[in-house]
């Protein structure tokens, strides 16, 4: 994986809900509600293979869907010609988003 592609994110962790006694799935993606899929019984194997299918077809879609430049920019700034996002710019100087922010502002 080169510099300018962002790192996937690991699968979310199957959690025990106590008092369904649930194996079950949270998370968000960006800019959706939060999400919560109930795999089956705690400990079995059922909820054991769903939540293997589940955590290929994470990654999956991180690796498609979750490529540079998908989301929008917040924030485009223009420099010499050139229209870049906040992030693109940092990453071009070799600093942190936080820093340039900082010194812009």
């Amino acid at each position: 994986m080169n510099a300018t592609q962002p790192r996937p994110r690991p699968c979310p962790v199957m959690r025990h809900h106590k008092k369904l006694g649930m194996a079950y799935v949270a998370f968000k993606r960006r800019g959706l509600k939060r999400r919560t899929i109930y795999l089956g019984p705690w400990g079995s194997r059922t909820a054991a293979v769903r939540y293997a299918a589940f955590c290929k077809r994470w990654r999956w879609h991180l690796q498609v869907v979750r490529t540079p430049g998908t989301w929008p920019a917040r924030r485009m700034i223009e420099h010499q010609g050139r229209t870049l996002s906040l992030a693109r710019w940092a990453r071009e100087a070799g600093i942190g988003v936080s820093a340039l922010r900082w010194r812009l502002d």
